[in-house]
């Protein structure tokens, strides 16, 4: 597909095979994107399925079990008047925010 006499045939050739890569990477990086989309959205999902579950199953955690729940879903604890105050992970911490708002739906 080259205009009669325009282009070099070389230079057309040595083109084509550098759109045809070009073309080859773009179709790979778009997979690529897909593909971690996908995943980013199952592990959203199962994220907020776990949030949902996780206050029946620290209450009948032991002590040990409680201990590993809070080291997954926080990083570190602070004490403020009296109060431990979690610093939560990603994305606890939206989950965490979006509580504090309680009428961000109204």
């Amino acid at each position: 597909m080259r205009i009669d006499g325009e282009i070099d045939i070389d230079v057309f050739k040595k083109k084509e095979v550098e759109f045809k890569n070009q073309l080859i990477e773009i179709k790979y990086q778009i997979e690529s994107v897909k593909a971690s989309n996908l995943n980013i959205y199952e592990n959203g999902c199962s994220t907020f399925e776990l949030s949902k579950r996780l206050t029946v199953l620290y209450s009948k955690a032991d002590y040990a079990e409680r201990a590993k729940i809070l080291k997954f879903i926080a990083s570190n604890f602070t004490l403020i008047d009296e109060k431990l105050e979690p610093v939560y992970k990603k994305p606890f911490d939206i989950l965490a925010k979006m509580n504090e708002c309680t009428e961000w739906w109204r």
